[in-house]
């Protein structure tokens, strides 16, 4: 339906975790999200859609904590999906996010 979806990527240490209603960078959430079929890098102030070869299966999240990087491929093929640039001044932790009752996640 159109509320499955998920969202994957960091979340700074300080964030938020009850009350927050919108993930951004400015919140201190950096992530790539699948919504209603379409997939979006949640950057801000507008969410940028992302144009893919193929449905995702398996997302990797590759954090270069020293080089400011966060970055996103399709673990299948390895197609480079998005990259933020971030100036991390503390530490992150990995964001999962499931809006869905037929949406599974599996770490690997």
């Amino acid at each position: 339906g159109p509320s499955d979806g998920w969202a994957f990527g960091v979340a700074k240490e300080s964030v938020r975790r009850k009350g927050l209603t919108q993930f951004s960078p400015e919140e201190g959430i950096w992530a790539v999200q699948q919504n209603g079929g379409r997939y979006w890098a949640v950057t801000s102030p507008q969410r940028t859609p992302l144009c893919l070869s193929q449905k995702l299966s398996k997302v990797r999240v590759y954090l270069d904590y020293e080089g400011e990087e966060v970055s996103f491929y399709n673990a299948d093929n390895m197609q480079h999906i998005f990259t933020f640039n971030v100036a991390f001044q503390e530490k992150v932790f990995p964001l999962f996010s499931v809006c869905s009752t037929v949406t599974y996640i599996k770490l690997c």
